[in-house]
């Protein structure tokens, strides 16, 4: 843990990123640190860095992100949420003079960040279900003091990552961090987060209703397959489709559930879950993405792929 506060007492610019289509964890993590390091160390530079408009609606102070564009100045850049390089959003924090990684991910064998740099220092505990957790803990042994915004951006990635899944949320004993948050927060509070995260617009009912007409419910897995065409000719765009995975978490005897959704640049999106004893992050693995054993996502290029995703997972070639 000294390592960290030493890489961030050197320098004054500090760069932070996180994962491509990212979520709450993500972006609660990072919003977190930015806070905890201008709460705890003087006069620092502190850069949050993405490679598209932050659009979750629970996130305030969406502004602040800076769109990723190269520096010539010396900087440090921390990662957080992410295990594989080519699911980070934003590409100069490979030109960073040091970079450290705060992660709650298993490395993945595939596309490791010290494939690019070998001189990345990781701080990584795979135990923990949210990134937050993790980053709760390190604030904690490096005695950070953790304000209010800290601990409210903490919350919110805690909250989205764990919330729905208990057996996921106990994992670690993190919820011993949530009841940190509790603490310094308020539950008045804590309520105000929960509604934000967790309402639903009018159309809401609509999009749910789409999806399930969409969705193939096979004997172990489920998923819905969204073309950008069709999806549009219904009104809908991609902000309204993204995200919604936990829809069909319990539709029939599911393993894995999964969805695909093509995006403006005719990509496929998957975001893939499953229960205890499926370790998806090996699927998204193959396919060129990564994640946690229990959720995960990827990126397919055309339909070939895609085919390919479903039969892959059809046939019951996965480690369990």
């Amino acid at each position: 843990m000294k390592r960290i506060n030493e890489l961030i007492q050197n320098y004054n610019l500090i760069r932070i990123y996180h994962h491509i289509r990212p979520d709450g964890d993500a972006l609660g993590s990072a919003y977190a640190l930015k806070e905890l390091i201008q709460e705890n160390y003087q006069e620092k530079q502190i850069e949050l860095i993405t490679d598209e408009e932050i659009t979750i609606d629970f996130i305030e102070d969406r502004r602040q992100w800076i769109i990723d564009k190269e520096i010539k100045e010396d900087f440090l850049a921390i990662i957080v949420d992410v295990s594989a390089h080519d699911r980070i959003a934003g590409t100069t924090w490979k030109e960073a003079k040091e970079i450290l990684v705060i992660d709650h991910h298993q490395s993945t064998e595939n596309n490791n960040i010290k494939e690019i740099r070998s001189d990345v220092i990781e701080f990584v505990n795979s135990e923990l279900p949210a990134n937050a957790a993790w980053l709760t803990e390190i604030a904690n042994q490096l005695n950070w003091k953790i304000n209010k915004q800290a601990a409210k951006y903490l919350a919110i990635g805690f909250m989205t990552d764990t919330i729905s899944r208990i057996d996921i949320a106990t994992r670690g004993n993190a919820l011993k961090y949530f009841e940190k948050m509790f603490e310094i927060l308020g539950q008045e509070e804590i309520e105000r987060i929960q509604r934000k995260i967790f309402a639903k617009p009018i159309e809401y009912k609509e999009i749910i209703s789409y999806i399930l007409a969409k969705t193939i419910i096979e004997n172990h897995y489920s998923y819905y397959l969204l073309e950008r065409q069709e999806y549009k000719s219904k009104g809908f765009e991609l902000k309204d489709v993204r995200e919604k995975i936990n829809i069909i978490s319990n539709i029939g005897n599911n393993e894995i559930w999964f969805t695909i959704i093509e995006n403006e640049s005719n990509k496929y999106l998957v975001e893939l879950r499953s229960k205890s004893n499926v370790e998806v992050n090996k699927i998204a693995t193959k396919f060129g993405g990564g994640g946690h054993k229990q959720a995960a996502g990827c990126t397919l290029n055309n339909k070939e792929e895609v085919e390919q995703l479903i039969n892959y997972i059809k046939e019951r070639k996965y480690e369990h």
